[in-house]
Formats: structure tokens, sequence, C-alpha cells
């Protein structure tokens, strides 16, 4: 019997630009009052995972900084 091999796996430059799909068509989210980044993250992904990511997006240094009527750009 032939030696069975390993599916191919996704190369490195396949990952990263799966990663720039999701990048490329980001969303614009206007802050509604008593909203927090968190809750925001909560309510469109529906986990905490990708507050960082929203951070480093929008240039915020603190998740808790953020306002009524600001807009934010969404991965």
């Amino acid at each position: 019997p032939e030696p069975e091999t390993a599916p191919p796996t996704k190369a490195p430059a396949e990952e990263t630009e799966a990663a720039a799909e999701v990048s490329a068509n980001p969303i614009t989210y206007q802050v509604q009052d008593g909203e927090t980044l968190y809750s925001i993250c909560l309510k469109v992904y529906g986990s905490l995972s990708r507050v960082g990511e929203v951070c480093e997006l929008n240039g915020l240094e603190n998740p808790d900084k953020i306002i009524s009527g600001q807009k934010l750009i969404l991965p």
C-alpha cells in the first residue's frame, strides 16, 4: 500500500488573504446612549474577542473611552 499523505493545509499567505478579505469590508457603527465597546462587540460579533481589533482599527487607547454619537469602524 502507498503511504497516506496529510491533506493540504492553508499556506500562511492564504490565511493572510482571508483575514484581509474580512477587513476589506468594514462597517461603520454609530455608538448609542449607554453602549460600551464591550456591549457593541457582543451585539455585533457575539463575543469580546475583537475588542482589541476594534480599538486598533479606530486608534482607541482605552476601550472605555467611547461616547454616544461616535462613529466606529468595525472589521
